[in-house]
């Protein structure tokens, strides 16, 4: 047994067993399941403890030197003085992952050991009347009595194993999302612009995956011909200058790219950010424009209102059309365009499908996009969701969700995440709130989101 495939597998032959009133076939069946789970969950805790150590030592050794860098001289050494910081504590925070996925490792290993030989035990005596091989009809009844609870227990231990890993592995997207810099330079952009447009958007914000995903980055240098390094040479400063490479990203041509050159040139960094996004995502916040709150202020327009931010964010050249002159009917206006867009067929008085949601989001943001549904029953689909959310998210992509009770209800929209805390766009109260991805494993996001369960989920293929 060596992964998440064969663990799946053998979580749902336990829950079957588990299920089985015969106690004759019941023994027959525990035995060759006695057999099957005798692998412990897959790990060894003692190398990730040693892997840890060596992330955290790497961490303490660059943390000295991102404030060292900074104190050189001017652009770009302060922003690379602010790379090497969030390096750093990537460094330590993977080395504090790793550490806690080995004492997790450890743990269910220590518990698998107890269950498997709890279960060997209590099979044998069904089995066997002392040294002799035959069936005792105590036993069975002892076995018939415990196998409830001893099958429950492997099942949690080997589901608790599943979880632990994806929680990991959703921790780790931020090594990825750290790593962008090195994207921007493999996408074909001088060190030197990939280390100022990796470092915009990410001074003291909590979440903020940063002005650019890894996916935009990646695309900069391709896009980046003649005419449009002649509008980017011309910008007056360095953040005018990322908000046209963003243009850039989201695959406008020469034309557009130089009216919007126009638009925002010798704007300060506050004008920017406030008329080329809709959301600040840096921290928890109600979202405002202009003096306008950034929600859904009819009915059925939350997944409206989530596409409208979710494009705003992707694309700054749209989000300018909105903010320019008067955002508030603006904004009415484009909740009416984009509702009538996204339900052709389905009917509007109940909001909008997931199938339209996707539709509208391969359109506008030059990725295709799916949705699918979500077993909010089912802790390993939920968490096999969210590693996906969060991989999707560092990559620049913003991920509606459809949440519910007995049924789907809400939609929201994923902006950001840091080591397994969700920053989520609530359009009903226009705010950004932090949804950690525990609420989501129990059902418990009524407070956060205002209903309990994700039960579809909107995804970049």
């Amino acid at each position: 047994m060596s992964g998440p495939v064969q663990l799946t597998s053998l979580v749902r032959n336990l829950n079957d067993l588990g299920a089985m009133l015969n106690p004759v076939k019941l023994v027959t069946v525990v035995a060759s399941v006695v057999n099957e789970i005798k692998e412990p969950p897959p790990g060894d805790p003692d190398a990730l403890d040693v892997l840890a150590a060596a992330y955290r030592v790497a961490g303490a050794t660059l943390t000295p030197l991102g404030p060292q860098v900074a104190a050189l001289g001017a652009e770009p050494l302060p922003a690379t003085g602010r790379v090497l910081d969030r390096v750093a504590a990537t460094m330590t925070a993977t080395g504090d992952t790793l550490a806690e996925l080995a004492t997790s490792v450890r743990e269910h290993q220590r518990r698998h050991a107890e269950l498997h030989q709890a279960l060997a035990a209590a099979a044998h005596d069904a089995t066997h009347v002392g040294s002799v091989p035959m069936p005792d009809p105590v036993g069975i009844a002892k076995l018939v009595g415990v196998v409830g609870d001893l099958i429950s227990g492997c099942v949690a231990v080997y589901t608790d194993a599943l979880t632990a890993a994806d929680r990991a592995a959703g921790r780790l997207t931020d090594l990825r999302g750290a790593a962008r810099a090195a994207a921007a330079v493999d996408g074909g952009l001088s060190p030197k612009d990939a280390v100022a447009l990796a470092d915009i958007g990410l001074e003291s914000a909590r979440y903020d995956p940063g002005l650019f995903g890894l996916t935009q980055l990646a695309r900069l240098g391709a896009a980046k011909s003649a005419e449009v390094a002649e509008l980017l040479a011309s910008a007056s400063s360095d953040a005018e200058r990322a908000w046209l490479f963003k243009a850039v990203g989201a695959g406008h041509g020469v034309e557009v790219l130089r009216g919007f050159a126009e638009a925002i040139r010798g704007r300060d960094e506050t004008w920017l950010r406030s008329h080329l996004s809709l959301v600040d995502r840096g921290d928890e916040a109600a979202q405002s424009r202009m003096g306008v709150a950034v929600r859904q202020y009819e009915a059925t327009t939350c997944g409206t209102t989530v596409l409208i931010v979710a494009r705003a964010e992707h694309d700054p050249v749209y989000a300018l059309t909105l903010t320019r002159d008067d955002f508030q009917p603006a904004f009415a206006a484009e909740r009416a365009v984009v509702h009538n867009e996204t339900n052709v067929v389905y009917p509007q008085a109940v909001g909008t499908s997931p199938k339209g949601v996707a539709a509208y989001l391969t359109r506008h943001l030059g990725t295709r996009y799916d949705w699918r549904l979500v077993d909010d029953t089912d802790r390993r689909e939920i968490s096999r969701t969210l590693r996906e959310v969060m991989a999707a998210v560092d990559q620049g992509h913003p991920v509606p969700l459809l949440v519910g009770g007995i049924v789907p209800r809400h939609y929201v929209l994923v902006v950001g995440h840091e080591r397994g805390v969700l920053l989520v766009f609530e359009p009903t109260a226009g705010r950004t709130v932090a949804v950690p991805e525990q609420a989501f494993l129990d059902g418990d996001l009524k407070s956060a989101l205002g209903f309990d369960h994700v039960q579809s989920a909107i995804l970049p293929s």
